[in-house]
């Protein structure tokens, strides 16, 4: 009877961070992680310096927030800085090589993720804490992250802009509702800005698990507390802003982009309102991606600038 001979694999491992791209590694026979270059990478020498700070500061009440923060050591002082927040779903934000963002941080601006409740940085406990009548946490914890920023000096009520796509609009848009003067800008793509209206969109398949339902009376309270639209106050101005929606998304409909805009411009209720249409994106899924970054930096930085 021949012996069968079964290959030794070897099990392969990836890894990437804020300023270093994805790698790939192998564990070897003596069970160490060794480099595995099995294809030519670029070298982006411009990142090289670029400085990444890992830390926590302190929410409204007194909980411990992690923020990862991307900037550059050459420029000092406060400076033009895009806030990335999510707090949905449970979803992780987690340390990626973007090259859509990192030219930012190289020219002199500062990238921060604040990993704010509603999100699964921390586990169960700390998505439960961000969601349908816990969901104030999560804007609460933007407003304290912009606060942090400012406190430390690197940043200030003049060079914040807020970007916060798709379910992550809920609490992006309350930070901005709720503490418009600590913003510069409010970015958007494909956002949930109106979610007391979903059930009567045409995906509203499970979204009253996460922020509520109209129709239960023991949620409807919060979920009209949570809803940007319903919550403009037009007695105060709100910040620049950029609304990006698509002409395919399957998730989120375009009426939460169109309302939300069309009320800001009605009653000028905001510095500036705008926005723009990608005809052929999906959810998350720009067409057109380097014409709508373009965009997107282009606006950040235009009103950031001194």
């Amino acid at each position: 009877m021949p012996f069968l001979v079964v290959p030794i694999i070897r099990p392969i491992q990836y890894a990437s961070g804020w300023i270093s791209e994805l790698k790939r590694y192998r564990l070897d026979p003596d069970n160490s992680f060794k480099t595995d270059n099995y294809d030519a990478k670029d070298v982006y020498t411009e990142f090289s310096a670029l400085q990444v700070i890992e830390t926590e500061y302190t929410s409204q009440d007194g909980v411990k927030v992690p923020i990862s923060i991307i900037k550059n050591p050459e420029f000092k002082g406060a400076r033009p800085t895009i806030m990335t927040t999510y707090g949905a779903f449970g979803e992780k934000v987690t340390p990626n090589f973007n090259l859509l963002y990192l030219p930012w941080v190289a020219q002199g601006g500062i990238l921060v993720y604040p990993h704010i409740r509603g999100g699964g940085e921390k586990g169960v406990d700390w998505y439960e804490a961000g969601k349908k009548a816990t969901k104030s946490n999560s804007w609460q914890d933007i407003i304290f992250a912009a606060k942090y920023l400012i406190d430390k000096g690197l940043s200030n009520t003049e060079d914040i802009v807020l970007m916060s796509p798709s379910g992550g609009g809920v609490a992006g848009g309350m930070a901005i509702n709720e503490a418009p003067e600590l913003f510069k800008g409010f970015i958007c793509e494909m956002p949930i800005l109106n979610p007391s209206r979903l059930e009567h969109g045409n995906f509203s398949n499970n979204y009253h698990l996460e922020f509520g339902s109209a129709e239960d009376a023991s949620e409807v309270e919060h979920l009209y507390a949570m809803d940007p639209l319903l919550n403009l106050n037009l007695e105060q101005r709100l910040p620049n802003v950029l609304l990006i929606s698509a002409g395919n998304d399957d998730r989120v409909d375009g009426f939460q982009m169109f309302k939300y805009i069309a009320a800001l411009q009605k009653f000028e209720a905001a510095e500036s309102a705008y926005l723009y249409n990608d005809p052929d994106a999906g959810h998350s899924e720009v067409a057109d991606i380097y014409n709508v970054y373009g965009m997107v930096f282009g606006f950040a930085e235009h009103i950031t600038k001194k």
